[in-house]
C-alpha cells in the first residue's frame, strides 16, 4: 500500500470509501487476507508503519494533469520572469462567501453530548473578492449578492489606486472574469493590468484560498455575528487586521501546493 493512491486505490481494491480510513484498510485486510481485524488494532498496525491520520486536501477529480504542470513549470515561471522585467506586482486573487454560522474546527463536549454552536437565524451571509502578493500585501472588497462584470470592475479600479506599477492579476475561470465588460475595461487599461488565469478546476494553487480559510475561521471567532451588518464589521475588522500582518499573508505563499508562487531572495 502507498500514499497518495485514496480514493483510486479504494476503488480499485473494490473498498466503499473516498479515504484510506482505518475501517476501509480493515476491510480491504479482510477482503484479501481473510483476516478480520479490530479498528483499533489497524489504527496501530498504521502507526507502526509510519502514516498517520490527516485531514485530505480536496483535489478536483476532472483535474487536468497536464494543465496544471504547463502552468507550474512554464506559464507561471515565464509570468514572473515578465513581472520582473517590466516591475509588475503579482497579485493572486479570489472570490468568497463568509457566513455567519461557518464552523471549520471541533468542540470539545462531554462523552456521550453533543458540541453545539449557536448560530443566528435567518442565514446570514456576504460575499468578498480579495487578492494578495507573495510580499504580504492585501486588498479586499465585500459586496452584496453575486459578483458581476460591473462588481468585479469596481474591485479593479480600486487595485489599481493601491500602486503606480503594473499589476498581473491571477484569477480562477469564472465567467465573470471573462465577461465582455471586464474585457474591454482590461484593454482599456492593458499598461496598467494583466489578467491571467489558473489552470481550470485548481484553487488549491492559488494562495488566496488559504486566505479565504483563514477568514472564515476568524469571522466566527468570539461568536457568530447575528445580523449582515454585525457580520460585514466583524469581516471588514479581520481583513484590515491581516491587512497590518504583511507576515502572515506571506505565510499562505508557504503552503505546499503555492510554495512555487513564494517571494525568492
Amino acid at each position: 500500500m502507498t500514499t497518495g493512491r485514496s480514493k483510486t486505490a479504494c476503488i480499485t481494491f473494490g473498498i466503499a470509501s473516498a479515504l484510506w480510513s482505518r475501517r476501509a484498510i480493515g476491510e480491504l485486510i479482510r477482503t484479501e487476507c481473510d483476516v478480520v481485524l479490530a479498528v483499533r488494532t489497524v489504527g496501530e498496525y498504521l502507526r507502526r508503519w509510519g502514516y498517520t491520520a490527516k485531514k485530505p486536501a480536496r483535489h478536483a477529480k476532472k483535474q487536468d494533469p497536464e494543465e496544471v504542470r504547463q502552468w507550474l513549470e512554464h506559464t507561471y515561471p515565464a509570468l514572473k520572469g515578465r513581472a520582473r522585467k517590466e516591475r509588475a506586482e503579482i497579485h493572486w486573487c479570489d472570490e468568497t462567501g463568509i457566513v455567519a454560522d461557518h464552523c471549520s474546527g471541533y468542540g470539545y463536549a462531554r462523552k456521550g453530548q453533543r458540541a453545539t454552536m449557536e448560530v443566528p437565524d435567518p442565514h446570514v451571509g456576504i460575499n468578498m473578492v480579495s487578492s494578495i502578493t507573495n510580499e504580504g500585501m492585501l486588498r479586499f472588497m465585500t459586496y452584496p449578492g453575486a459578483m458581476t462584470g460591473e462588481r468585479f470592475v469596481v474591485f479593479l479600479s480600486r487595485l489599481l489606486r493601491t500602486t503606480t506599477g503594473k499589476i498581473f492579476l491571477i484569477v480562477d475561470r469564472l465567467k465573470v472574469h471573462q465577461s465582455s465588460v471586464v474585457t474591454e475595461w482590461v484593454a482599456a487599461h492593458a499598461d496598467r493590468l494583466e489578467l491571467f488565469e489558473l489552470p481550470r478546476r485548481a484553487p488549491e494553487r492559488n494562495p488566496d484560498e488559504y486566505l479565504n480559510n483563514d477568514v472564515k475561521r476568524a469571522v466566527t471567532e468570539g461568536g457568530a455575528p447575528d445580523s449582515k451588518p454585525a457580520l460585514r464589521a466583524k469581516l471588514q475588522h479581520v481583513m484590515r487586521k491581516l491587512g497590518r500582518l504583511p507576515k502572515h499573508v506571506v505565510s499562505y505563499f508557504l503552503q505546499p501546493c503555492v510554495l512555487y508562487a513564494a517571494a525568492t531572495c
